[in-house]
């Protein structure tokens, strides 16, 4: 039996540890995570302050979304628990925006790294390809979450997740491919940056992207892999647990990414001993600088950064 078909079950129990103990202790992982996306985003706008506009808004409204899903995910909790702890109705209207603020998120971000690859890359059939893949797992877990509104009056509900179960499953998939093909495509052009003149430190500067590339897309993906194992194959809500840390996972990977960046130019702008290196290593920065980290070195050193 798995999770979609235990909710239908007459024996489903909702205070079970395996069904509200697993999502009020995914809550309170997630809980953890949003204290750690808020001190990224302390940070960033600290630190931050040449960015333009535009990512500057862009942060502030993904600040904006994480603190509504947080909400959402404590308040489905709570009623669950609190008021409603006679009734066992797995599904609420806090666990249906959870659900919808978590697709907006994830294509934020999904959309933010596709935006990198296309400045990495400059072509834009690589770009479209990684963007409607998001906007389709977007649109996909967004259809979920209108039907779980729908669902929230009926007695008993949570009864959708059966009916859309292969959209639930398909939506995460996707999610999955597009981070992987994000990290690989990231990855491998990254890599192209290098030449046969490349210094010692453009290498490491270009090894710790590509690592970072790497963990940040595994951990996304392998989430939403564990997601659909747990959903298909568990006759419980353990996969709702780790549904709602997902969302925290991607906006912590990307708040970590844009306050690395400070890290990376520090690692550019050490004076080469050789003129030979120091011309090499300046067009490696610049070129770095405006396809990925987003800034730029003019000649004085001042740094104008960019999205």
């Amino acid at each position: 039996m798995n999770s979609n078909q235990a909710i239908e079950s007459s024996t489903f129990f909702l205070q079970a540890n395996d069904n509200l103990g697993a999502m009020e202790i995914g809550t309170f992982i997630g809980m953890g995570l949003f204290g750690v996306a808020m001190a990224q985003v302390h940070h960033y706008f600290n630190k931050s302050r040449g960015d333009r506009l535009f990512l500057k808004s862009f942060v502030a409204f993904l600040t904006f979304l994480e603190v509504c899903h947080t909400f959402t995910s404590v308040q489905g909790n709570y009623r669950a628990t609190i008021t409603e702890w006679a009734v066992a109705k797995p599904n609420s209207y806090g666990y249906s925006f959870t659900v919808m603020l978590e697709s907006f998120i994830t294509f934020m971000v999904q959309g933010f790294f596709s935006y990198r690859i296309y400045t990495l890359s400059h072509r834009l059939s690589i770009a479209v390809v990684c963007s409607v893949l998001t906007l389709g797992r977007c649109v996909g877990v967004f259809v979920v979450s209108i039907y779980s509104l729908m669902d929230v009056p009926k007695t008993p509900n949570g009864l959708y997740v059966h009916t859309y179960g292969a959209l639930i499953t398909t939506a995460m998939a996707a999610g999955a491919a597009v981070d992987l093909l994000i990290a690989m495509l990231l990855i491998y052009y990254l890599r192209k940056m290098l030449n046969p003149f490349a210094t010692k430190r453009m290498i490491d500067v270009i090894n710790r992207l590509v690592l970072w590339s790497l963990q940040t897309g595994s951990i996304t993906s392998l989430m939403s892999v564990a997601i659909i194992v747990c959903f298909r194959t568990m006759s419980n809500m353990i996969w709702g647990a780790l549904y709602i840390i997902l969302a925290k996972l991607y906006s912590v990977s990307l708040l970590a990414q844009l306050n690395s960046r400070e890290t990376y130019r520090s690692l550019l702008v050490v004076p080469p001993p050789a003129y030979s290196e120091k011309v090499t290593t300046l067009r490696f920065e610049r070129c770095l600088s405006e396809r990925y980290i987003g800034g730029e070195t003019n000649a004085g050193g001042d740094d104008t950064n960019r999205v």
